[in-house]
């Protein structure tokens, strides 16, 4: 019987450090190929509040905190992308958790970001949207379907890519990425 238990505590001990994936990749992965859930986003810059629902067109909606160094990482590239298609029929997000209103606005401030964005202030909206760690990106078709998200900070390549399929209505494939983009593998993750 002890031989078998310590077999057992081995065994999951091995499966436990030979196992990549770390839990925030899974931020919102049950999300993919359904729809986005609805919201409603107080928003910084006004006292209006988005109802996501009344978007129709394509949504990147981004996650971020003010004290999360891959979100500072990515602002300037989010803002990037969306200086190059806000006249296109897209819509950028970002959803602010964990912050005080204080540090957000300063954030959003000091990174020039002129994008929607607003407070989840009873995390109702992270919780819909499966995300557990920060910054998670989710890009939503014009039907309303979540097609893929990015956990971590989203490189500029791959921003860009994603936003031209949501764009051009091609359905975002993450292996066939992954596959076109060998020599920046290391960007992208197991």
């Amino acid at each position: 019987m002890f031989v078998c238990l310590v077999f057992g505590f081995v065994f999951l001990l091995g499966w436990g450090i030979s196992n990549r994936t770390y839990i925030t990749e899974l931020s919102g992965s049950t999300r993919i190929g359904k729809p986005a859930p609805d919201f409603s986003l107080n928003l910084f810059d006004q006292e209006e509040i988005l109802e996501s629902s009344t978007i129709e067109k394509p949504m990147v909606i981004n996650f971020w905190a003010s004290w999360c160094a891959p979100c500072i990482e990515e602002a300037a590239i989010l803002q990037s992308v969306w200086d190059n298609y806000k006249k296109d029929s897209v819509e950028f997000i970002g959803i602010n958790i964990q912050d005080s209103n204080k540090s957000a606005k300063a954030f959003i401030n000091s990174n020039g970001i002129n994008y929607i964005n607003g407070f989840d202030q009873d995390g109702i909206i992270t919780i819909e949207y499966g995300v557990i760690g920060m910054p998670t990106t989710f890009f939503v078709n014009k039907e309303g379907i979540v097609e893929a998200k990015w956990v971590g900070s989203i490189p500029d390549f791959v921003l860009d890519s994603w936003v031209k399929d949501l764009l051009n209505g091609r359905k975002i494939n993450f292996d066939e990425f992954r596959a076109e983009n060998r020599n920046n593998i290391f960007l992208i993750g197991d």
